[in-house]
């Protein structure tokens, strides 16, 4: 999945962020990965959706997130203030 979003990445093909939501991080961090091997695919940050988070114009972002109405808002959200930056 994160080579897909590299191949195609915009900004950079060798620095991501992974956005997800509370239940798709149990999934990635308590079932198949550690951090350091999300480091090895050049994802640097993780961050929540859920939560405010700075900006990085210059990063491309790959979400992992449930498809919840909570989770598809804060997504909606994200766009949204790109669009007024």
């Amino acid at each position: 999945m994160i080579a897909g979003v590299k191949e195609k990445a915009y900004c950079s093909k060798d620095y991501l962020i992974m956005i997800v939501d509370d239940y798709t991080s149990k999934i990635i961090f308590k079932e198949t990965c550690e951090m350091f091997d999300l480091i090895k695919d050049k994802v640097y940050h993780v961050e929540k959706v859920e939560k405010a988070r700075k900006r990085f114009p210059h990063t491309d972002a790959i979400y992992f997130i449930s498809p919840t109405k909570e989770s598809l808002k804060h997504l909606l959200l994200d766009y949204e203030s790109k669009q007024h930056a």
